[in-house]
């Protein structure tokens, strides 16, 4: 190991609003689950 690493970029749509996207999708997917009113 030499210290040598390649360079990262930042993954596509990596923008800091991943969490927000995640709570939607989720949202979503118990409302479909359960019925509307569970995540309100």
């Amino acid at each position: 190991m030499t210290g040598q690493w390649k360079k990262g970029a930042i993954p596509p749509k990596w923008g800091g609003k991943a969490a927000e996207r995640i709570v939607g999708h989720l949202k979503t997917l118990l409302a479909s689950e359960y019925g509307t009113g569970v995540c309100e």
